[in-house]
């Protein structure tokens, strides 16, 4: 009976032990990793634009493309150079893997790249309804300039960009959490041993 009052007694007085400092690391590598974790998907997702706009087939103005397009997928025509003229402006024209005439529509979300001081701004869309290779053909010149021709890669780094951003801020909250949760706990238990 006095064995069992004793093992009582002391998991008590565990239980009644400060909780440790080791919850302070916890949130510190929680915040260090997430952070860092944050930091390298946004750079390299950036990294990856970066290269995938240098990569796009491009002319100047006037000119003509052939790309090859993968069915039921939108594909974007950018202009790189300065403003953003419309699709009448550059002479837009697309015909599809029969040597049929493609509508051509304005694009007018507002994404961009940049590789070499020059801004790539999508201007114009058209749908690949079957798989082949499409002509774009720009026939009017806009001033200084070329065109390029690619998948809508801008919106899927503007998706990374934001979930990098979101796992930042996620770890932060968590350390903090983890932080103001420990320092209550330690208040609450002021004068009583350390949990190991």
């Amino acid at each position: 009976m006095s064995s069992t009052a004793e093992t009582m007694g002391r998991l008590a007085a565990r239980t009644r032990r400060r909780p440790s400092k080791a919850w302070y690391w916890v949130a510190a590598a929680i915040v260090l990793l997430g952070v860092s974790t944050g930091v390298a998907w946004g750079a390299l997702t950036t990294l990856r634009t970066h290269e995938r706009a240098q990569d796009l087939p491009r002319t100047g103005l006037p000119g003509r493309l052939e790309v090859r397009a993968v069915g039921g997928t939108s594909t974007l025509i950018f202009f790189e150079g300065e403003g953003k003229p419309s699709p009448e402006d550059l002479g837009l024209t697309v015909t599809g893997p029969d040597g049929s005439p493609v509508t051509v529509r304005p694009y007018d979300l507002g994404m961009e790249y940049e590789i070499a001081g020059c801004t790539g701004t999508p201007v114009a869309s058209f749908s690949a309804s079957s798989a082949g290779t499409y002509t774009v053909t720009a026939q009017k010149p806009s001033g200084a300039g070329a065109i390029s021709v690619g998948d809508n890669f801008v919106r899927a780094q503007a998706v990374n960009i934001v979930g990098a951003l979101a796992l930042i801020a996620a770890s932060i909250t968590l350390g903090l959490v983890i932080v103001a949760v420990a320092i209550v706990k330690r208040s609450q238990h002021v004068g009583m041993p350390e949990t190991p």
